[in-house]
């Protein structure tokens, strides 16, 4: 069954022949006088009637273009359609065998998913919740292209392999086990899974020296503010107090001072304040201190 064409197209249908030149002096002649026409105020009418004019020739001439293309176009317009009808009959069965081929297709790629998968539980071991297929999965394994033993070695490769890394970091004793297997089972690269070994490992031992350096320095603080403490200690607790009594102060070159006496009533008031004296001033300060049961003790420096 072969296509034959029974018209020559050789014989007219390549040129459509018509007074082209005849025409084309015509107009030549006729817009010669507009070429570089220069409309004048008074000749505006004028100008006017002549933009018609052109205007229907114009028109003319494109209705004519527009018919002659409709004519010639008419033969292969039924010639194009019948063809179409013709493709059409043939593409119908194609589309049929094309859908069972597909499903067959499918069929096959099926099959194999499911006997990729029986292999990869016969082996996987117990990595099978670490290491899913879903890992390893390629979708190239369906085509036809790739051989089942070309993935059976993959699996089986990669499952030794993973096996081997993971007896490795745990044989390493790193505290950070778990995240670097963690690392190996989702990138399937030791490498990847090394550096972060090493990474956490320098982050550890920044964090220790840290804390080293901060123990020391509270340490160095903490005895510092003891021997402040064990100073003033010796300078202010020479002597036990004595019980709280009622006294009475006399102080040199200045009015008698009546005596102070302590009640349940009086609010104690809590008063820091520094003073500047030498051993004597001092001993007379406690004294006074004591004497009118006014408690007083260390107030440390703040860091």
């Amino acid at each position: 069954m072969e296509f034959e064409l029974k018209t020559n197209l050789e014989q007219g249908l390549q040129v459509i022949d018509f007074n082209y030149e005849a025409l084309k002096a015509g107009l030549v002649e006729k817009i010669e006088k507009y070429k570089g026409l220069v409309v004048q105020p008074n000749d505006i009418p004028i100008a006017k009637a002549d933009k018609a004019n052109l205007n229907r020739l114009k028109t003319a001439l494109d209705d004519c273009r527009k018919d002659t293309k409709k004519r010639y176009m008419k033969p292969f317009e039924d010639f194009e359609t019948k063809m179409k009808e013709l493709i059409g009959m043939v593409d119908e069965p194609v589309q049929g065998i094309d859908r069972q081929i597909k499903a067959y297709e499918q069929t096959v790629k099926d099959e194999k998913k499911t006997a990729i998968q029986a292999f990869y539980e016969a082996q996987i071991g117990e990595l099978s919740e670490l290491l899913p297929l879903s890992r390893l999965w390629d979708e190239r394994w369906l085509n036809a292209g790739f051989k089942m033993s070309e993935i059976e070695t993959f699996i089986t490769e990669t499952i030794k392999k993973t096996n081997d890394n993971v007896r490795l970091i745990q044989v390493m004793k790193t505290p950070f086990e778990q995240e670097v297997l963690s690392v190996l089972f989702r990138t399937l690269d030791m490498s990847a899974a090394l550096s972060r070994k090493n990474d956490l490992e320098e982050q550890a031992e920044r964090m220790k020296a840290l804390q080293v350096k901060i123990d020391a320095e509270r340490a160095e603080k903490e005895r510092q503010r003891a021997e402040e403490v064990e100073k003033l200690s010796a300078v202010c607790s020479e002597e036990p107090l004595p019980e709280p009594k009622p006294v009475k102060i006399e102080v040199p070159n200045f009015s008698q001072v009546p005596v102070f006496h302590v009640t349940q009533d009086e609010m104690v008031q809590e008063i820091d304040f520094r003073v500047y004296v030498t051993e004597t001033q001092k001993r007379a300060l406690r004294a006074f201190f004591v004497e009118n049961n006014i408690k007083y003790g260390f107030v440390p420096k703040e860091d």
